[in-house]
């Protein structure tokens, strides 16, 4: 028989960012050491994925019944995303934000994703957690 919680995935994953240029991000420091810019992502199989779903799912609902549908604006499409993506990043690394000084954790994550002039981290780490294959046990990072 096979033993479906082999291929069990993992709650989170590690993605290597890119800039707009589609090109990998890396950290310089010292003499030329080059460090990843990474985002450390919960998946669709952790908790915290599902509370954040479930609250994206929540807001839906709460509109309907506050206007008869469940169709958001613009607006409150993209903050909802932004909510999403700041509850479903656990960290960056090696990565700062000078238009967020000194913001750390949750509020770094939310300037990030809140800013439509960096809009394409949003955009991979939405795509990157969209896939289960990136959560699976072979894939720490990708």
């Amino acid at each position: 028989m096979f033993d479906l919680a082999s291929i069990a995935v993992v709650d989170t994953s590690i993605l290597h960012l890119k800039g707009p240029d589609d090109e990998l991000l890396y950290s310089v420091e010292g003499e030329g050491v080059r460090h990843p810019v990474q985002a450390v992502l919960y998946g669709p199989g952790s908790k915290q994925y599902n509370t954040a779903q479930s609250a994206r799912q929540s807001k839906a609902i709460a509109r309907l019944q506050k206007k008869g549908s469940a169709t958001a604006s613009t607006g409150e499409q993209n903050a909802d995303q932004v909510d999403f993506l700041t509850a479903i990043t656990v960290r960056f690394e090696n990565l700062v934000y000078s238009k967020a000084p000194g913001a750390t954790g949750e509020a770094l994550h939310r300037a990030i994703y809140a800013d439509p002039t960096v809009g394409f981290i949003g955009e991979q780490v939405a795509k990157h957690t969209g896939d289960w294959a990136n959560f699976t046990k072979g894939s720490a990072t990708s």
